[in-house]
């Protein structure tokens, strides 16, 4: 495995993030994990340098290995930053994963946030914002859980062409918890689900939706589902004008 660690001060207690800064011109991905082997990380700011590229450039990628949803590569994070992709944040292929995202800040990336097509996540008190099109993409995947997570200001970017709701669950997902979490200020929908064809099942409790459906008023509601099982319950909801 690898692993990076920044530093708390000494005499302060603050935090201390070493920045990977990817170079300009790279116009790849900043990390790229190929292995079965894990990436840990703590305090780490990952900054992906989107003014300094010009082609595809994910902050993060796990590849897909060999064989479905076999045990592979994966990261555990806590307290980090990945932020300011051209492409993605995390972009994650289909493998059965088993990653921790604890304490972590996805932030202004170009495209995607967290584009999960991954197995087995737990992820908590982490925030995913101000991405272009979707703050969470996840298709293919099964037992994913976010608690206590915060999303918000989805569709930043004007010229990208795909769906800007802050939480897009696709046709593949199996099953899929978003529980305790806020999730506000999406350009479309909070969470628009497509029709399962994977036979979904979703857990969708206790949320915060607020001024969802930036784009148009009215026009986007919190929560979109396409055919698939789900127990919504205990989701509050506020912004006059916008559809529950």
């Amino acid at each position: 495995r690898t692993m990076f660690a920044g530093l708390n001060g000494e005499k302060s207690g603050a935090t201390v993030r070493p920045r990977l800064f990817l170079k300009s011109g790279t116009n790849a991905d900043g990390i790229t994990i190929t292995t079965t082997g894990s990436l840990y990380a703590e305090r780490i700011d990952f900054w992906g340098n989107k003014a300094g590229q010009s082609a595809a450039s994910n902050v993060i990628t796990l590849t897909e290995q060999s064989g479905a949803y076999v045990g592979a590569n994966s990261l555990f994070f806590t307290d980090c930053i990945i932020r300011n992709g051209y492409t993605n944040g995390i972009n994650c292929n289909k493998n059965r994963n088993g990653g921790l995202l604890d304490n972590c800040f996805i932030l202004e990336n170009d495209e995607i946030g967290f584009n999960l097509l991954g197995l087995d996540w737990y992820c908590v008190t982490t925030q995913f914002g101000l991405s272009g099109g979707n703050n969470l993409y996840t298709d293919f995947g099964a037992s994913n859980d976010f608690v206590c997570c915060d999303f918000y200001f989805s569709g930043k970017n004007a010229s990208y062409g795909g769906n800007k709701s802050n939480i897009y669950v696709g046709a593949n997902v199996n099953t899929l918890t978003i529980s305790a979490c806020q999730i506000n200020n999406g350009y479309h929908h909070g969470i628009e689900c497509a029709e399962s064809i994977a036979g979904g099942q979703y857990v969708f409790t206790s949320n915060q939706f607020g001024a969802n459906g930036v784009a148009t008023a009215n026009t986007y509601s919190h929560i979109k589902m396409g055919f698939a099982r789900a127990a919504i319950k205990g989701n509050i909801h506020w912004n006059v004008g916008q559809k529950p």
